[in-house]
């Protein structure tokens, strides 16, 4: 995997291999310059842990360093492609089909609180759908990618290795729900998978990683919250692309995939509640809302 930038414009023509790879390397510089705004601004401690910021009903404001990693972000997709870019802190209404999706700091929270795992989320969306996905957590040193006819990987000091979901054909008692703190109550996802058949939870830290259920952490993961499809692209991209098949890894709770550009209400790309099963006896299973 080339790290260095190649400053040559691409257009959608460009081949998918130059492409991820150009979105990797921005990927990397956009982590570098994360850590260093965090020793910069937080040199003297992180912001005291406060649950009322998880709680409040509000959405939380953007922080300076979103904004500052958006900029960054934007400048370098702009340097080397000419297809519109569409990020949590700047979006407007798309006038293409074909655009970036970026979220340029995932897990603000946990940045300015120390709290757990950030990220920095790239991906490109064709149709409707995503055809590449860079999802990179900079302290960790670890990237996870995906792109149509490349597969999936995880990228872990610079040693690469392929990413694939391992398919089970039922239901076992060792079958794991994962549920992240984004959401401060779990309880309403654990009498879903409850209902469901699935008995056993897991709880992770941070915004929600769907890549753990390509890892072997859980096997699906709820995403019940509100979130929008910044949040979300990346990981599809990496779930879809680590099967053959590429079956769609992230679904509603009817059952169907996410459907990126949607922009008819008042939030514009902003998901319903999503299930992450990259599996599809598993999916059917959960989405026939059948106890087991």
């Amino acid at each position: 995997m080339n790290l260095t930038y190649t400053y040559k414009r691409l257009k959608m023509n460009t081949d998918i291999k130059t492409l991820t790879e150009q979105a990797y390397n921005i990927a990397i510089s956009a982590g570098n310059y994360a850590k260093y705004l965090r020793n910069k601004i937080y040199k003297n401690g992180f912001l005291p842990f406060d649950l009322t910021e998880l709680t409040t009903n509000s959405e939380s404001c953007a922080t300076n360093e979103d904004i500052l990693l958006s900029n960054f972000i934007l400048e370098k997709i702009s340097e080397i492609s000419t297809i519109p870019i569409i990020s949590e802190e700047s979006h407007t209404i798309l006038q293409n089909d074909t655009f970036w999706c970026i979220d340029p700091l995932d897990g603000s929270f946990c940045f300015s609180h120390n709290t757990g795992p950030y990220s920095i989320l790239i991906s490109l969306i064709k149709n409707g759908k995503p055809i590449l996905g860079i999802a990179h957590y900079p302290e960790q040193n670890r990237t996870y990618m995906g792109a149509y006819g490349i597969g999936s990987y995880i990228i872990q000091n610079r040693q690469k290795k392929l990413l694939q979901y391992k398919t089970i054909k039922y239901y076992t008692n060792t079958t794991c729900g994962l549920i992240t703190n984004a959401m401060p109550d779990p309880t309403p996802i654990k009498i879903f998978l409850e209902q469901r058949g699935i008995k056993k939870f897991k709880e992770v830290i941070g915004a929600p990683n769907p890549t753990l259920v390509l890892t072997g952490v859980g096997d699906v993961m709820p995403i019940f919250h509100r979130q929008y499809e910044w949040d979300i692209a990346a990981y599809d991209a990496i779930i879809k692309y680590s099967t053959q098949s590429y079956t769609p890894g992230i679904f509603d709770l009817n059952g169907f995939p996410v459907v990126y550009g949607k922009q008819n209400n008042n939030r514009p790309f902003e998901n319903p509640k999503l299930l992450v099963v990259p599996n599809e006896t598993l999916k059917k299973k959960i989405i026939s809302n059948r106890t087991r």
